[in-house]
């Protein structure tokens, strides 16, 4: 996510060269596939309501990451941004908070997956 942080920042900065937005967008790409692959290692092992978390933080994930490599795609081709490609380039704050309370009520949920105690209930 920190990566895909950065790369907001670099898109959105005028003047960055093309070739440091596209060793922003390398990164960003390897990112989301590192997210992806923990995504469905978790999927393997964890409780439904384990998985029910992951699967809503995932779905945000996603949803914004897909949308911050298409603007970052404009940005490299030189194409004009639409209010959406702003917003997800500047947003990042707000997302970033968004992802992390998903991210801790996953951690929170995934702990009780391994904790003795809560295990067997």
């Amino acid at each position: 996510t920190l990566d895909l942080i950065g790369a907001a920042g670099a898109f959105a900065t005028p003047g960055v060269d093309p070739k440091s937005l596209g060793e922003q967008e390398q990164k960003s790409v390897q990112a989301v596939k590192d997210v992806t692959a923990t995504y469905y290692k978790v999927r393997i092992v964890a409780s439904d309501d384990s998985f029910k978390k992951s699967e809503a933080l995932y779905q945000e994930f996603a949803s914004w990451s897909g949308a911050l490599l298409v603007a970052g795609s404009k940005v490299l081709s030189n194409t004009p941004l639409e209010a959406a490609d702003e917003q997800v380039l500047t947003g990042t704050q707000d997302e970033y908070q968004t992802l992390l309370g998903l991210s801790i009520d996953f951690i929170d949920s995934g702990r009780d997956d391994f904790d003795v105690a809560t295990a067997s209930k």
